[in-house]
């Protein structure tokens, strides 16, 4: 017997397959590289590499993995969202929010940090093949990136990672720093409205970021895929262990 709880999910359930079909959103275990899938890549790559620093790959592989999925969760919430949120031009100027508004906006601020946790373990995959000079508790992307190995900062796999990150995903990174430390999207956007009351062109400004959400995290969600399949190929220019097939 299923119970009212259990169909509300299997009911939501049924709109977001609906959503990942038309929207074409697939998380790191349904991405395949070179018409291999993801995970299988990522262990025909790594078994044959010498780590500098220990890590457990298979832990790596399942963390990484259930953070994109939620990423690709959020992200068809926001889909489902957003033809229900509030559109103050369209509402007198006001904003007397709703619910779907209300969830859409705390899901667009979880999926900032889906989204950092998930660039914080590629950061943590360089790591544990290059040498850096960083000690663990300094182990963040950027200072990955700032102080990677000469000799392997122009090959075309890091050049391609570091200008994807450095246009599209320290952006976003700052985001999250501010919805942590600062301030919630959902005041934002709420108090940002009532704030600038007279203010049209920032309201429009804000009024079409909260609608495109659905569309930039889409983006992101392809960028981390495609950024992990960068992160195994600089990772397969390192030299090969002795004994490897």
């Amino acid at each position: 017997m299923i119970l009212p709880q259990q169909q509300v999910f299997l009911d939501l359930d049924v709109h977001l397959l609906q959503v990942y079909k038309e929207e074409e959103l697939k998380c790191l275990n349904e991405y395949e590289i070179e018409n291999i899938i993801a995970s299988s890549m990522f262990h025909k790559i790594i078994d044959k590499k010498n780590p500098i620093n220990d890590f457990n790959k298979v832990d790596f592989m399942f963390d990484i993995i259930f953070i994109s999925q939620d990423i690709k969760f959020f992200t068809g919430l926001l889909y489902i969202l957003r033809p229900f949120i509030n559109v103050p031009s369209e509402e007198h100027n006001t904003y007397f929010q709703n619910l779907y508004d209300h969830r859409f906006l705390i899901f667009a601020s979880v999926i900032h940090q889906n989204v950092y946790n998930f660039w914080d373990r590629i950061g943590d995959l360089l790591y544990f093949f290059f040498y850096t000079g960083l000690s663990e508790r300094n182990v963040y992307l950027s200072n990955v990136l700032n102080n990677f190995p000469t000799e392997y900062k122009e090959s075309k796999e890091f050049k391609e990672l570091y200008q994807i990150y450095d246009t599209k995903i320290k952006p976003i990174l700052d985001s999250r720093t501010q919805i942590v430390h600062y301030k919630q999207l959902e005041t934002k956007h709420h108090l940002g409205i009532f704030q600038n009351y007279d203010n049209t062109e920032f309201k429009a400004v804000l009024e079409k970021e909260k609608n495109d959400y659905p569309e930039f995290f889409k983006e992101q969600l392809y960028l981390s895929n495609y950024c992990f399949e960068c992160t195994l190929k600089l990772i397969d220019l390192l030299e090969d262990k002795q004994n490897a097939s």
